[in-house]
């Protein structure tokens, strides 16, 4: 897809990230929001006995035309073995506001200065990703619950992410936060909810990942 063809929100994060070698790995448009998740840079193995694999970092960018949502842009890690994703979980997002109050010349700005030292960012993330692997969690159940909590995320669907839970049982932060994750991608998921999910396994993983 050339620089041409997208709308001028991503024409201009691209344009931002132009040094950094970026490439729209993910994108998603309803009647209410667009999303896209920006990769930044070459994929990395973060080590460790976690086995967490190869990531890549990147940017999340959420807008909506229709005054459904508020725009974000917010670092994103993706899980490469099986395309899980999670918003990396900072003290605010490099950009959260309403879109139509701000213009392209200030987005850049915000940009700018929302993308200093991205890098030792995104290996931060991917570190805290691994740690999590380290902390045992003794009922799974009731962290699905806790999760889904924070996500916001109707609780009768327990079962469901139980069940995503299942096909790979790994009673860590880790293993929890990719269950949800994992189940976030699926078709029933809309693009609406999936961002709360993976909102809600970086704050997860920040939790018993460290700091």
């Amino acid at each position: 897809m050339t620089y041409e063809k997208l709308p001028a929100l991503a024409q201009n994060v691209l344009e931002e990230l132009r040094a950094r070698d970026p490439k729209i790995i993910r994108q998603t448009r309803t009647d209410r929001t667009t999303s896209y998740i920006v990769r930044v840079g070459q994929p990395f193995d973060v080590g460790g006995p976690a086995q967490v694999g190869d990531v890549v970092g990147g940017l999340l960018v959420r807008n909506s035309d229709v005054g459904y949502a508020s725009l974000v842009i917010a670092l994103h890690l993706t899980r490469l073995v099986c395309k899980n994703g999670m918003v990396v979980a900072e003290s605010k997002s490099i950009v959260h506001r309403a879109y139509r109050r701000i213009g392209m010349a200030d987005l850049k700005e915000k940009l700018a200065l929302g993308l200093k030292d991205l890098p030792s960012r995104l290996q931060r993330a991917g570190r805290l990703l691994e740690r999590s692997g380290h902390h045992t969690v003794s009922d799974a159940e009731a962290a699905l619950v806790e999760l889904l909590r924070v996500a916001r995320h109707p609780l009768r669907q327990l079962p469901i992410f139980f069940a995503a839970y299942a096909v790979e049982p790994n009673p860590t932060a880790f293993g929890i936060a990719q269950a949800v994750t994992l189940r976030a991608q699926e078709a029933q998921i809309t693009p609406e909810d999936r961002l709360p999910l993976e909102q809600a396994a970086g704050k997860y993983l920040r939790r018993y990942g460290g700091s």
